[in-house]
């Protein structure tokens, strides 16, 4: 497979999440206050608000089962080029891996600061609940200069606030899906480690260091995202149960935090990862 030759790096993810877990976000004061910026967006979807989790280079957005008509367990995760031409590059890698029929492009706008933007993209084909993306985004008045991350979210990055950056996030997926998002990261330029029970993808250097991750077999009703992991500004220890989900923060004494979003998320894959930090 030839590669396109410029780096992706991690843009962010979306996991739809029960009713309960989706209140705690929202209703977390010490969420809000102490760990991250979060905020509330009802300007682009005021029927479907989501929440997001910001941080200095990555973002989490979360979505309350039902939403769009998705169940929970359905999760998105995107890719994002600085590089101009990046993405045409990297869908001309993804269709030659994929097959131009699982590979279709997109154009949104929204809001950067204020400001008018659009994103372009190219979503890949998934069989169950899930789905992943690579895009550019640009202003109106500049369409061939690409925003990078940093312009995009360092208005509301809070260094104060614990939270720093999104390490890694666990995914347990189906073998279809499995195998096919193997073939996106490969096609994107990620390194790729398979293990005896899971595989874990590794991004280009970015900022210093790296975004991983990892996928696992669903098993029942653990689907789409199951664990994040996210790096802490300062060592704090702190455990928030926020619905169905759990954030455990200063984990094994380390400036680092686990957030289970299913409670029967699997340990060895995100302890290897701890361990490596």
């Amino acid at each position: 497979m030839q590669r396109p030759g410029v780096p992706y790096f991690f843009d962010h993810s979306v996991a739809f999440v029960s009713n309960s877990t989706y209140q705690a976000f929202q209703n977390s004061t010490w969420l809000r206050d102490v760990f991250s910026s979060l905020t509330v967006d009802t300007q682009t979807t005021p029927e479907q608000p989501s929440v997001t989790q910001q941080f200095e280079r990555t973002s989490l957005m979360f979505f309350q089962e039902g939403a769009f008509g998705f169940p929970p367990g359905m999760t998105g995760f995107g890719f994002t080029s600085e590089s101009p031409g990046g993405l045409k590059l990297a869908t001309h890698a993804l269709e030659t891996s994929l097959g131009k029929d699982n590979v279709s492009p997109y154009t949104e706008t929204t809001s950067v600061h204020g400001r008018a933007a659009t994103v372009r993209g190219s979503e890949m084909a998934f069989s169950g609940p899930f789905f992943s993306w690579v895009n550019e985004t640009s202003t109106d008045s500049s369409p061939n200069i690409p925003l990078t991350r940093t312009e995009m979210v360092n208005e509301d990055y809070a260094p104060a606030k614990l939270a720093s950056n999104l390490v890694a996030i666990g995914l347990a997926l189906g073998p279809e899906d499995s195998g096919r998002f193997e073939q996106v990261l490969r096609a994107v330029g990620w390194s790729v480690e398979r293990h005896e029970a899971y595989f874990a993808g590794h991004s280009p250097l970015d900022g210093g260091s790296r975004r991983s991750v990892i996928v696992e077999p669903a098993v029942g009703s653990r689907r789409g995202m199951s664990v994040a992991v996210i790096a802490l500004n300062r060592y704090t220890s702190h455990d928030e149960q926020l619905g169905d989900a759990r954030l455990m923060v200063g984990v094994r004494g380390k400036n680092v935090a686990v957030l289970r979003i299913h409670p029967s998320a699997g340990n060895e894959a995100i302890e290897r990862e701890i361990d490596g930090l």
